[in-house]
């Protein structure tokens, strides 16, 4: 039986959350996060309609502890992450946004040239 890992099986192996130190002057802190995975952005884009909780949700996803890798937060916290120091919340959220490349997909979008349909080649 050969140890060489199947393309399944090394796809899977890097699946594992990235995780990055950030530090928050404002806190006196280093917080860990990690990035998103695809069932966590899918379950925001279906539960935000971006209300004022959203930004609470992130971090609740993806602060994390170093050592562990275990949620630092539950939905519970939210009335407490809201009431984090501005500064150091609006640094925390833009870390975690560029971390997990939030804004990127309407950027291409936007730059993106629009192509010809299959339908128009032939009119």
């Amino acid at each position: 039986m050969s140890n060489k890992q199947s393309l399944r099986e090394q796809y899977l192996a890097v699946a594992g959350a990235k995780t990055k130190e950030v530090e928050i002057p404002e806190w006196g802190k280093t917080v860990t996060i990690q990035q998103l995975d695809a069932t966590a952005l899918i379950d925001k884009k279906i539960s935000d309609g971006e209300d004022r909780e959203a930004s609470a949700r992130d971090i609740i996803a993806s602060v994390v502890d170093p050592e562990t890798s275990a949620a630092v937060f539950t939905n519970e916290d939210i009335p407490a992450i809201l009431k984090f120091q501005l500064a150091g919340f609006v640094r925390l959220i833009s870390a975690i946004h560029e971390f997990n490349g939030v804004g990127k997909v309407a950027e291409i979008k936007k730059n993106s040239k629009p192509t010809r349909s299959l339908r128009s080649v032939g009119n």
